[in-house]
């Protein structure tokens, strides 16, 4: 009776060990989840603008809280093929302390067409670093590439888009000019009375 006292004992132990270990992975999920959930995540990407041909470097928290101590390198340096734009005097801009969740911050890194017409690189490596204070980490590091090549595409298809309407508008004009010349037929004189279909 003893024996089967301690083994009983035992199996209770061995459940209780199970249930947990099987406690504390759930845990564990769900600090993971908290902490992905409520962190800030910083990013940058490139987008091309339609009405001024420009490449512009967008950086935003996507993330649902605040980071801190932003700071985001490029690899090679950035530098414009455009004569007025002087990334030495956007250099603050790339530290920023504070950018709470939802903040997008742009600037002009290229005009489009002079990009094309240069040997300036077209991919960029970019590492940025932050700390996020919601979920005590520092120094959350991520890393991206980004390619003008998509951004580049976009503005020529719209230069393309754009020279080719003025010649379909004016094609459409000649068209409904043409039209207008085209005189009736003149089969039936003008004084004629008209014929009724009705019974």
């Amino acid at each position: 009776m003893q024996a089967l006292t301690a083994y009983s004992t035992l199996a209770l132990a061995i459940v209780a060990v199970l249930a947990l270990w099987a406690a504390r992975g759930q845990i564990d999920e769900a600090r993971k989840l908290r902490k992905a959930t409520n962190r800030p995540y910083v990013v940058v990407h490139v987008e091309g603008d339609k009405s001024t041909r420009t490449l512009n470097l967008v950086l935003e928290n996507s993330g649902n809280t605040v980071a801190k101590n932003v700071t985001v390198t490029f690899s090679p340096p950035l530098a414009g093929a455009h004569k007025i734009i002087d990334h030495g005097e956007t250099a603050k801009f790339w530290e920023q302390p504070t950018m709470p969740p939802g903040k997008v911050l742009r600037t002009v890194l290229d005009h489009g067409p002079d990009r094309v017409d240069s040997d300036l690189p077209m991919a960029y490596d970019v590492r940025i670093t932050y700390d996020s204070p919601a979920t005590d980490e520092i120094k959350i590091t991520d890393n991206y590439r980004i390619d003008l090549q998509a951004s580049v595409y976009a503005i020529r298809q719209w230069d393309k888009v754009d020279q080719d309407t003025p010649k379909q508008t004016r094609a459409l004009r000649s068209i409904a000019d043409s039209l207008k010349k085209i005189e009736p037929p003149r089969d039936v004189p003008p004084d004629a009375p008209e014929i009724s279909t009705a019974e």
